[in-house]
């Protein structure tokens, strides 16, 4: 049975460990060197030799160098909370840093952990570190008794002088396991969320484990996001990955796979197109005005805005690794330092642009966003800084390339992050400098460039092109229309006496304009989109239907199918479906395309629509599926078969 996780807080630290059966190696995957263990796997004494944190807490360089990238904005240098040689994880809260090294947790007080103490009864830690705010939490290996000989990895939690020390989770198998591979992730104001998953010799499916230990949890900052899941104060983002999740006590022998889902508390959003290496969410609640969705896909960051449901993913480019979300901001770090861009030019504009906050500084995982500071590991160095940094100049000002503030020339106003001045985007403008916002044109106006400072700007669209509020004050083609016949007929069109037109082409044409399913209202000239490589062509514009750059939309006259490029044809995954009739979502119709979208096939096109012979044999049409990511396909139909034409207006 599946079980249903319920968004309660923050997020803690995700961490992948594996160990190895019966079959392999007694060792743990993953082992640090230099950690303690006794032959049953439980931790050995106190570990007196685990570094000292070095204190120093550097002042705040007014001369820091600006980033010389993407943005003139200010580049402090961070605070170091701690540094640590061999550091490989940390944790904290308001008042305390956790760190982890060699095995062994240390734990100081903030700010200026001058007194660190090794923790007893950590010395077998190997990750999964997870501070609250009176105990430790971390991964530790077993030797369970059912299974002699091989190991499996658990979370235990422990006080902060050694004593109270606790198995939370009980990852036991039954039986014989080839590989043990456990995932999970720690953290939330209210429990401890471990997750495993084994394959047993016999079993051709996949189990998981869904188990929820009560905790204190740690309210004090937003944790690193994971692959799986993430909370935010009042959201909560889960990813499941394609395997069916079972409880321990039920069993697979099909083998038989479940999709991957993706749940988010408020809103629905798309599947990625692969598995994300990480997810991140905003918070959610009346304070937040733009909450949304981030995931890494592929090296590249991909978010969705979810004040109401999510259509589709924004591509914010492959701009950084370590990131996390607040309520107002996208948090991202890379080699070069940590930016960040605000969700609010995410869902308005489809674009982050980051806004440098410190340079210089690499940002690794893991990267923690408390109530005031972004915190993370940076090589041996916990660093740390506050959130406002570099976002103080006055409304209507932004920073100059010396870092001082100055009033925004006309056509120009401070940007989402008020530390740089931006132009005023194509539609609107700005008179005079020192404005805060830019001004909309009047519907039917655009102005021919963006950074426009003058209300004459704003001229009529040309023929062809329209403006209103829905497209931003921004001239754009007149969409038009594309529908699928009510109708169907086989693959000759050039013999059917019926249809108007010269060839078997021009008959298709004829067949779009008196179907049934023709919309009222429009040009009232529609096209086939059927290629016969003779009297029709693509991607070359032989009596091509599509234009360039024009958008199109669905029979309602609302729906947006998508916009085509400067060649005229759609780039795929579509904006929309082709259609939006449940009835018609596998529909088929004649395209003469062959597997590559928009290429003419070469014999497969029932003799250029000219035959409906029940062989297959150089006679076949290409049905076009009906869904948002392919005009074509691979397979065909015998041109006996009746199928559908999709209809372009002109």
């Amino acid at each position: 049975m599946r079980q249903v996780m319920r968004a309660t807080g923050v997020v803690g630290a995700l961490f992948m460990v594996s160990v190895w059966g019966q079959a392999c190696s007694a060792v743990p995957q993953g082992t640090v060197d230099g950690s303690k263990q006794d032959a049953s796997g439980e931790p050995g004494g106190p570990d007196t030799s685990a570094p000292a944190l070095d204190a120093r807490v550097p002042e705040r360089d007014a001369s820091a160098p600006s980033d010389a990238g993407r943005d003139a904005s200010i580049s402090l240098v961070p605070l170091v909370l701690a540094d640590v040689p061999g550091l490989d994880d940390f944790d904290l809260t308001d008042t305390k840093l956790a760190v982890l090294v060699g095995g062994a947790v240390s734990v100081c007080t903030l700010p200026g952990c001058a007194t660190p103490t090794v923790v007893p009864a950590t010395q077998v830690a190997k990750g999964g570190l997870a501070l609250t705010t009176d105990r430790l939490f971390f991964v530790a290996a077993t030797q369970p008794a059912t299974s002699p000989g091989s190991t499996i990895d658990n979370v235990f939690s422990v006080a902060f002088d050694g004593t109270e020390r606790q198995q939370r989770t009980s990852l036991v198998p039954p039986g014989l396991q080839n590989l043990v591979s456990t995932k999970g992730f720690t953290g939330g104001p209210s429990k401890i969320d471990h997750t495993g998953a084994w394959t047993r010799s016999g079993d051709n499916g996949k189990r998981t484990l869904d188990q929820s230990v009560a905790s204190a949890g740690n309210p004090d900052r937003i944790g690193r996001t994971s692959p799986y899941a993430h909370e935010n104060v009042g959201s909560h983002a889960r990813y499941v990955p394609e395997q069916r999740r079972f409880m321990v006590v039920e069993d697979n022998p099909t083998g038989v796979l479940d999709p991957p889902e993706l749940t988010v508390t408020g809103a629905s959003v798309p599947l990625p197109m692969t598995d994300p290496l990480a997810l991140a969410t905003s918070p959610r609640g009346t304070g937040v005005r733009f909450p949304t969705v981030v995931i890494l896909e592929g090296g590249r960051l991909k978010a969705c805005p979810t004040t109401t449901d999510c259509g589709a993913w924004v591509d914010l480019g492959a701009v950084g690794t370590v990131f996390n979300v607040d309520g107002e901001n996208l948090y991202v770090g890379n080699a070069d330092g940590l930016s960040r861009c605000a969700l609010e030019e995410i869902a308005t504009r489809g674009t982050c642009s980051l806004n440098r906050m410190v340079a210089g500084a690499p940002v690794e995982s893991p990267m923690y966003v408390t109530r005031g500071e972004i915190v993370w590991k940076s090589g041996t160095k916990v660093m740390a800084v506050a959130k406002a940094a570099g976002s103080s100049c006055p409304p209507g000002a932004g920073r100059e390339t010396n870092g001082s503030c100055a009033p925004c020339a006309a056509g120009r106003t401070p940007g989402f992050e008020p530390n740089t001045c931006q132009d005023c985007p194509r539609g609107l403008y700005a008179e005079g400098s020192g404005a805060t916002r830019c001004v909309p044109c009047p519907d039917g106006t655009s102005t021919a460039a963006s950074g426009a400072s003058l209300a004459s700007a704003c001229v009529a669209c040309p023929s062809g092109e329209t403006a209103n509020a829905e497209s931003k004050h921004l001239c754009v083609s007149t969409a038009k229309r594309i529908f699928l016949t009510d109708e169907k007929h086989d693959g000759d069109f050039a013999n059917d006496a019926t249809l108007a037109g010269s060839n078997a082409i021009a008959k298709a044409d004829s067949f779009c304009n008196r179907s049934t399913a023709k919309p009222a209202t429009g040009s009232g000239t529609y096209k086939a989109l059927m290629v016969d490589g003779v009297n029709r062509d693509a991607p070359s514009l032989n009596d091509w239907v599509l234009k360039p750059s024009w958008a199109y939309v669905r029979k309602d006259g609302l729906t947006p199918i998508g916009t085509t490029n400067a060649s005229a044809i759609f780039a795929f995954p579509l904006t929309s479906s082709w259609v939006g009739e449940a009835a018609l979502a596998f529909a088929y119709f004649w395209t003469g395309f062959g597997s590559a979208a928009f290429t003419t096939s070469g014999t497969n096109t029932c003799g250029r629509f000219s035959s409906n012979a029940t062989t297959v044999a150089g006679v076949m049409g290409i049905p076009g599926r009906i869904d948002a990511s392919s005009i074509g396909t691979t397979s065909s139909s015998l041109c006996q078969n009746p199928n559908r034409v999709m209809c372009v207006e002109q």
